[in-house]
């Protein structure tokens, strides 16, 4: 994780709706006008942003594990 990553994933924490129990929208912050969903499934998180397809990691899932208190590196 890199630090930008953070910077981002803390500044759009006000902005998350949750869905249900393993379900989130938060949105973009390179477009205002998308959101991207990051979901929980079989215990792995996944986010259908391109950076996290890329990198298997990004803000959005970042943000997530920050409300949900777990740990992100």
């Amino acid at each position: 994780m890199s630090l930008q990553q953070e910077k981002k994933a803390k500044a759009i924490l006000d902005k998350v709706t949750k869905v249900d129990d393993n379900t989130w929208v938060l949105p973009s912050k390179s477009d205002e006008t998308k959101t991207h969903t990051v979901q929980i499934i079989k215990g792995e998180y996944d986010c259908d942003c391109l950076g996290f397809q890329h990198t298997l990691n990004c803000y959005h899932v970042i943000a997530i594990k920050m409300i949900k208190g777990d740990k992100y590196e």
